[in-house]
């Protein structure tokens, strides 16, 4: 019976990595005490439904987010941006930007809406109520 159920999971496996590389997707199955799970990345090793992650230059923030950060942080040079598009297909912009010498990481929705600072250990300081 053991030997059945080898045969079957190798089965499963060989059909999911086949259909995996010809989809551009990575499937890992894990057999822990006999029991079978998928896990599905993209080619890029990411979860497909988490954020995704996209380096954009500041020049193409929107007009919004660049005028935000110029009033708060007036001379303040933009260094990098990353549009992240949520699991739900919301967008937001994380910023780095440099000010007095000092770099720092401000965050805002697709509309330009300032959403806080995100700290060196990646939590965010909620914006207060301005």
């Amino acid at each position: 019976m053991k030997v059945l159920l080898a045969l079957i999971a190798l089965l499963f496996i060989a059909t999911f990595t086949t259909s995996a590389m010809g989809s551009k997707k990575a499937n890992v199955v894990t057999i822990p005490n006999n029991m079978i799970s998928t896990v599905v990345y993209d080619i890029n090793g990411d979860d497909p439904d988490d954020e995704i992650e996209k380096e954009i230059s500041p020049s193409d923030l929107p007009q919004s987010i660049k005028d935000d950060i110029m009033v708060r942080y007036p001379g303040a040079e933009l260094l990098e941006a990353d549009e992240i598009t949520k699991e739900d297909g919301n967008i937001t912009y994380d910023v780095e930007i440099k000010n007095n010498g000092v770099i720092t990481e401000v965050m805002y929705d697709a509309a330009g809406n300032f959403l806080g600072i995100e700290s060196d250990d990646g939590d965010s300081n909620e914006k207060d109520d301005d």
